[in-house]
């Protein structure tokens, strides 16, 4: 487990946007045509202060870890620990960003209806987003070989908004955004009881209003501080001063650069402290970031197969490219303990393996040019293919059983992608094979039942002569649905030593799944407490599936079942690995929910109705089991632990809720 001391890195912000926008739309009716022209234009403001950690941040990390190999413990011990290229403390400035962009679109349409039974749907749609820029130009890019004339002293790559070959704002500008769409509807009998429907069109995203809070609060702008504290040698005799004086303890000697100054274009970033440079950015972006697109298709045939009773299969699918993800593109020079942006003519390299404070002139370890550096590239590709069925009837009447309505339906999906998008589990790709984590999406969802519908009971009919008051208005409303669980990974917790170690792969992006023992996995049922490896509870999968061991550290030998030390992968090809287990191996729980609505609505008078209801969620008290701990370092590794809602779903409930309500209408 791990413990984190300070002020959480999310921390406050003040945010103001303003969007400003215009749209109009014409159409045209001539003979079988109907032309539709239109555009919209829009402005965007975006104004915030965000304190980056200000008062600084430590981390005490579990195992992984440097020291004792529990959070808490190092926490005592005053002993702040790396870990996954998070650095042992963080301190960064409350941060201004005025980010501006404008959003151009055009479109016309063709509605041509060929005949009665045949219309076909045509059109194209062009759209232009201008890069976001800064009011006060609180931005830079990494572009390997370009050297800065703003910054005269920066590393070789960095770049500012004015140098030659750099963008004004944060990426250049993407101008080829073109979306032609097509749809047709077909009544192949002439009847109108069936109906083939489909269609096809490319959509163009908006670039993630995220990238606005990257680059502001960084060096060379404002100071910014990431800094890792060496292993021990031995048990120490007395205090440590890490916590106390974190600068001048820092493994790579990082003078203290607060509080930040004005803006010096003719800074010294290594003097300033800045360097190694990327230790404190949140995320860059691609300079060369393309608007991201998808292409959507379906086909659908819709059949009343009786009265008011209609059956609908469609087939959905899309083919999405061009994604965002992140990516370090700082990697380690394969073979070496050197990044290859600090390779570059005039930048300064480091011993990504040492850990320890350099002895004077160390030529390994002078403050590095760079650490690693993630950025939103365009390396996602994703799909989606779809079936759905669904069986509809209409609000009608039904002998002896009174007026009712229903849809049911039933998705069969699967989406697929190498990376499932920003702030999601798999965010990140491989810095050299960035399609080798594809695999069914974080959010995916194979199978999917629903029902939901309206009874208006007929007590009226049973009891023809009772009080009309009573007998009439009681209708029930059922809620019904089904799912298949999201897919789960296991992590591996690997150690290193910060930004300056390869790792298990060797390029140092240390985003490595666990490896697989050979026991099977198995599927438990989580109802049921039972014991394994010494701990109770109620385990889900099998933790003994899972090995996060590494040579030194539970095992003697790089194998399929243990990681190699970063120097082995470093000098070994073969033994450079990302885990044996992929990507969705296996899946959480499922949800099954029932809700029920009963209501009575009564006539007070001909304008005055009275409707009393009662809502029950989750009618049958049935436990809804949130995903199991996929922490291979927590002690409840494997176990349900919690029951809950899932996020985002308001129709799926873990506990019973009953709501009483009543309306008064005139």
């Amino acid at each position: 487990m791990g413990t984190n001391f300070g002020f959480n890195i999310g921390g406050p912000s003040t945010l103001i946007n303003n969007t400003f926008a215009y749209s109009d739309t014409v159409s045209w009716n001539r003979g079988h045509h109907n032309w539709k022209f239109g555009g919209s234009f829009s402005a965007y403001q975006f104004n915030t202060a965000f304190d980056f950690i200000g008062n600084g941040l430590f981390q005490f990390v579990g195992q992984g870890g440097l020291y004792s190999k529990n959070g808490f413990a190092d926490f005592l011990f005053g002993l702040p620990s790396p870990l996954g290229g998070v650095p042992a403390y963080q301190q960064s400035p409350n941060a201004p960003t005025n980010a501006r962009t404008k959003f151009t679109s055009v479109f016309a349409q063709d509605e041509w209806r060929l005949n009665k039974r045949l219309v076909l749907t045509m059109g194209v749609r062009y759209e232009y987003s201008t890069p976001k820029t800064d009011t006060h130009n609180i931005l830079f890019s990494v572009i390997p070989g370009l050297r800065s004339m703003v910054f005269p002293n920066a590393p070789s790559g960095l770049v500012f908004p004015g140098d030659k070959g750099a963008p004004k704002g944060v990426n250049f500008p993407d101008k080829n955004n073109w979306a032609p769409r097509f749809g047709f509807a077909f009544d192949p009998t002439g009847s109108s009881k069936t109906s083939i429907r489909g269609g096809f069109g490319i959509f163009y995203d908006i670039l993630k209003a995220e990238d606005n809070f990257q680059d502001n609060g960084q060096p060379p702008f404002f100071a910014g501080s990431a800094l890792n504290f060496p292993a021990l040698s031995g048990n120490p005799t007395q205090d440590l001063p890490f916590l106390a004086q974190p600068f001048g303890n820092d493994v790579n000697n990082t003078p203290n650069p607060f509080p930040s100054k004005p803006v010096n274009h003719n800074i010294d970033f290594g003097a300033a402290g800045f360097l190694p440079w990327g230790g404190t950015s949140i995320f860059l972006d691609d300079p060369h970031l393309k608007t991201p697109y998808t292409y959507q298709y379906n086909l659908s045939i819709q059949r009343e197969i009786f009265r008011d009773i209609i059956f609908e299969a469609s087939y959905l699918g899309s083919s999405s490219h061009g994604l965002t993800g992140l990516v370090d593109i700082n990697p380690f020079k394969l073979g070496t303990t050197d990044r290859m942006l600090n390779l570059l003519p005039g930048n300064t390299t480091c011993d990504g393996l040492d850990s320890s404070p350099p002895p004077p002139g160390d030529p390994l370890d002078p403050p590095c040019s760079f650490t690693s550096l993630l950025a939103f590239k365009n390396v996602g590709k994703a799909s989606y293919n779809g079936l759905t069925a669904s069986l509809t009837k209409r609000f009608s009447d039904t002998r002896y059983i009174g007026s009712t309505y229903f849809t049911f339906g039933y998705t069969w999906g699967h989406s697929i992608d190498t990376t499932s998008g920003f702030r999601q589990r798999n965010l990140q790709v491989p810095t050299f094979n960035p399609d080798l984590f594809r695999g069914p999406s974080d959010y995916d969802i194979r199978h999917r039942i629903t029902f939901s519908g309206g009874w208006d009971l007929p007590f009226d009919r049973a009891w023809s002569s009772g009080p009309k008051r009573l007998t009439q208005g009681w209708t029930l409303y059922p809620i019904v649905s089904w799912r298949t669980g999201f897919p789960l990974d296991v992590l591996a917790q690997t150690s290193i030593t910060g930004f300056f170690d390869p790792g298990v792969s060797a390029a140092g992006d240390n985003i490595p799944f666990a490896n697989l023992t050979g026991q099977p996995i198995g599927q438990f049922d989580p109802h049921k407490v039972q014991t394994i490896n010494g701990n109770t509870g109620n385990f889900y999968f099998n933790p003994n599936a899972f090995t996060t061991a590494q040579v030194g550290a539970g095992c003697d030998t790089p194998s399929p079942t243990c990681f190699p030390t970063s120097q082995q992968a470093v000098d070994n090809p073969s033994l450079r690995t990302y885990g044996t287990v992929r990507r969705g191996l296996f899946r959480g729980p499922g949800r099954t929910n029932v809700d029920l609505t009963a209501a009575k609505t009564t006539a007070i008078t001909e304008r005055f109705k009275l409707e009393i209801r009662a809502d029950v969620f989750n009618l049958f008290n049935h436990a809804e089991f949130a995903n199991p701990i996929t922490n291979i370092g927590s002690p409840r590794f494997g176990q349900i632990v919690t029951t809950g809602d899932q996020v985002g779903n308001p129709i799926e409930h873990h506990e019973r809720i009953i709501q009483l309500a009543a309306r008064f209408s005139f």
